[in-house]
């Protein structure tokens, strides 16, 4: 399995993916979030599809470290989670960390995807910045 790292733009969060280990750390609002997201995506989606994942001795850490994420990288955020959240249906252990700013105001959809991660089989843990 392929290392996907990008580094942090102007716009733009790091990018460090690699067996067993995801980071995605920085503020999220890319001018094309399609763009940004789908190789991201397609490396989760194959990453699903490895010999990694199908050990069920081995594990995957997802750690997302952001101040600010924009409607537009949400539903990837959100897909990238997804995909995750089934590798436990097949006995691979994920956990989620999750950093975020207590005193950011919590907009509507940051409520509705948190009860939406807080309803999924990977372990999810909370941290404040």
């Amino acid at each position: 399995m392929n290392i996907l790292h990008i580094p942090t733009g102007q716009f733009t969060p790091l990018v460090d993916f690699k067996e067993g280990n995801m980071l995605i750390e920085g503020d999220s609002y890319p001018e094309d979030a399609p763009a940004f997201y789908q190789p991201l995506i397609d490396w989760c989606k194959q990453y699903a599809q490895s010999s990694y994942v199908k050990n069920k001795q081995k594990q995957t850490v997802f750690t997302f470290k952001s101040n600010y994420y924009n409607s537009s990288s949400r539903p990837f955020l959100l897909e990238i989670v997804q995909i995750l959240n089934r590798l436990c249906s097949i006995g691979h252990f994920v956990e989620i960390i999750w950093y975020y700013d207590p005193n950011d105001e919590i907009e509507e959809d940051d409520i509705n995807f948190k009860m939406l991660l807080e309803n999924f089989e990977a372990s999810v843990i909370y941290i404040k910045l």
